[in-house]
């Protein structure tokens, strides 16, 4: 728009006063001026404007990563919980174990009280104990 108008205030000029050589090279050269102005502005504008959109992408650039990391946070705790729950699993069987081995020896050791009280009635009353 600013070129259109340089230009046609160029074109006003030489329109009227054709005459005047000298005006008209000073006309051309003010044209050329603010032809040349006008470019370096449209060029400031355009790297303003890049630098905008550049700055959006890099803003929508962390953010991404932020998710991303944030998204792997995640997956990592998940995994470090499955481990947990896998241990407390093992835990479990193991006590299990225990437990099934402490009721058999106790189910040993009533076994060997109750063969002791047996032979000790027997011998009391006198009365051979049976072999078991």
């Amino acid at each position: 728009m600013a070129c259109e108008l340089a230009i046609t205030i160029v074109g006003i000029g030489l329109t009227m006063g054709g005459s005047f050589g000298s005006a008209a090279t000073t006309s051309a050269q003010t044209l050329s001026k603010v032809a040349d102005i006008a470019l370096k502005s449209s060029n400031i504008a355009s790297s303003v404007v890049q630098m905008g959109s550049g700055a959006t992408n890099i803003a929508g650039s962390v953010y991404d990563y932020k998710i991303s990391t944030s998204y792997a946070d995640t997956k990592e705790l998940e995994a470090i919980l499955e481990r947990i729950q896998q241990a407390q699993d093992m835990e479990l069987d193991f006590l299990k174990g225990v437990m099934e081995r402490a009721e058999k020896m106790l189910e040993d050791v009533n076994n060997i009280i109750e063969g002791c009280t047996e032979s000790q009635t027997a011998i009391l009353t006198n009365v051979a104990p049976t072999m078991a």
